[in-house]
């Protein structure tokens, strides 16, 4: 038995696992008084689905000794799955390592879920019993996948094979219809965007450019924010959540179909067209899809930019945080984890042209990138890097180029056709996080006000977050699966 009362505590929710959405409120006066449509222990076909297609969900646990917890569970589309018309199961992503609500799962088994159905406002609330099947044991994740083969609902998001599961069966299932005030339509979330170009920037990554299609019913749309091409301009450093179906190509708008939803970070944007610069990852559906199927002329879906990685300073209006105005600002990032990181480059480097009475004396810029050989360079987008640090040269600020190939010995890089910016410092070898930290010590980087803006695979973050330990204004993001927890 609980009782509400006493402190309450809050912990945030990455942004990461929050689709965001342009909804709309419903009053009571504005709805059917709601009722309860269905009561039973089994889903229904139609209650399966709308688990199945879920992007938002809501539990709830409880401890005897310290209380109650609800907290949000969100993913992509597929990430709860349906075991059987009893039984359902979403993987637990790796947050704030606080395990709060698996800590209460294993203590106490009982467990409320919510779905919500956004569009026709009705609710599934059900309790039962749930139990964790743990990632970090062969055991576990044998069992994981056993269920997830078995599952009747298909498998549209995959996640790796050491994630937790929280595996729910239902005891009682109850339905309420208009039962939400916040609804949103899912039509008016879409924007067709048509690939005019494409370019090869290396043998596993492409740039592709998306402008407002000229051709698909909600073409000629226009919403607030958006620019005289119909586009809505991204704070840099955001994402592009896009909607794209492999098996019926692109377009996804009428298809019954589950369409894949991904997001890909804005490398480059004009008045005219978004640039998306993907990685293709072995396995991944829509990465291939990209480099293998999309042609120019070929229409895909998105909804606005989203993202709060973006520049964080007293002269940018997006701030999500407060932050002094740094002597120094630099950016680390290595493979596809160039993209929001150039985004936010160029940002800095714009603002300080445009106005150079705010910044008497710009902020030092470094600029570290490191990836596996000068194969492997973006070539557009390095390019960019080269002409950005150039640009700020001229204007007064002092800025230092480092890029680092991980594969490539110094009698290696010799024989390479590769040539360096005049202002750019190549190195050999694996960066390494005593190796980084030696190096910003030597550049006269201060941890306490110096800015840091760093994104790239799991294994890259981690050994900078030896790097940076002690820095104090530190903005991240992270490409790629997280580890499971908890860590042995």
């Amino acid at each position: 038995e609980y009782k509400i009362g006493g402190p309450i505590l809050s912990f945030g929710n990455c942004p990461q696992y929050i689709t965001e959405r342009k909804w709309k409120f419903k009053p009571q006066s504005a709805r059917a008084p709601a009722k309860i449509t269905s009561l039973s222990t089994s889903l229904s076909k139609q209650q399966q689905a709308l688990i199945s297609a879920a992007t938002t969900m809501f539990i709830g646990t409880g401890h005897p000794a310290t209380g109650i917890d609800a907290s949000h569970r969100g993913g992509p589309i597929g990430f709860v799955r349906v075991v059987d018309a009893h039984t359902i199961m979403w993987p637990d992503f790796p947050g704030n390592h606080m395990l709060k609500s698996l800590g209460n799962i294993e203590a106490n088994g009982k467990l409320g879920v919510w779905f919500g159905d956004f569009v026709s406002g009705s609710v599934i609330q059900m309790t039962g019993k749930g139990r964790i099947v743990w990632g970090n044991s062969e055991e576990g994740r044998k069992e994981a996948k056993a269920l997830r083969d078995a599952a009747i609902s298909t498998e549209t998001a995959r996640f790796p094979d050491n994630f937790n599961w929280v595996v729910f069966r239902a005891e009682k299932i109850v339905e309420r219809s208009d039962a939400l005030a916040v609804q949103w339509d899912l039509r008016d979330d879409y924007v067709d965007l048509e690939v005019t170009r494409i370019e090869q920037e290396t043998k596993d990554i492409k740039s592709f450019y998306l402008s407002r299609s000229s051709t698909k019913p909600n073409s000629n749309r226009k919403r607030e924010g958006q620019d005289q091409k119909g586009l809505t301009a991204p704070i840099p450093g955001q994402y592009l959540p896009i909607f794209v179906n492999p098996s019926t190509h692109a377009y996804v708008r009428g298809d019954n179909s589950k369409p894949l939803d991904r997001t890909y970070t804005i490398s480059g944007y004009s008045d005219k067209h978004y640039r998306l610069t993907i990685k293709r990852v072995r396995r991944g559906k829509v990465s291939n899809f990209f480099h293998d199927e999309v042609k120019e002329g070929t229409v895909i879906q998105s909804r606005d930019p989203q993202g709060h990685f973006v520049l964080q300073n007293v002269v940018s209006e997006h701030n999500t945080r407060q932050a002094e105005t740094p002597d120094q600002v630099v950016f680390i990032s290595a493979g596809i984890g160039i993209t929001p990181v150039l985004s936010i480059l160029r940002d800095l480097v714009t603002k300080v042209e445009a106005d150079p009475k705010t910044f008497p004396t710009p902020p030092s810029i470094m600029w570290v990138y490191g990836t596996q050989g000068p194969e492997a360079l973006p070539r557009t987008l390095h390019k960019e890097v080269s002409t950005l640090v150039s640009r700020y040269r001229k204007v007064g600020g002092k800025a230092i180029q480092l890029t680092q190939f991980s594969q490539y010995t110094p009698e290696k890089l010799r024989e390479a056709t590769f040539s360096p910016s005049e202002a750019e410092d190549v190195r050999t070898g694996r960066m390494t996080a005593q190796g980084l930290k030696q190096w910003l010590k030597d550049k006269g980087i201060a941890s306490k006000t110096s800015h840091f803006y760093v994104c790239g695979p799991t294994g890259f973050m981690g050994m900078l977050s030896t790097a940076l330990e002690g820095c104090e204004n530190v903005f991240t993001e992270t490409f790629g699966p997280s580890a499971a927890a908890p860590r042995t």
